[in-house]
């Protein structure tokens, strides 16, 4: 995932969140680990299928929304 905007502004602490993936209604249990200052690695507790370069992954610490990133193939 690219260009993560957050909402408080600074990337969450925490990497245990959840994260929806496109515009479907299923969230999921990931890690998230930062990779440099616009990348971030995402791995899913689950497959997913239909994940595409382009849409957007929006991240969850329970019911707080953080923000929302680009998902992309680098």
């Amino acid at each position: 995932v690219s260009d993560c905007n957050w909402l408080t502004g600074i990337a969450p602490t925490n990497t245990d969140l959840q994260v929806k993936l496109r515009h479907g209604k299923h969230i999921y249990d990931c890690v998230v680990v930062q990779l440099d200052a616009t990348r971030w690695q995402v791995t899913l507790a689950q497959d997913d299928q239909g994940i595409a370069p382009g849409q957007f992954a929006v991240f969850y610490e329970g019911q707080e929304c953080l923000g929302a990133g680009i998902i992309s193939n680098e």
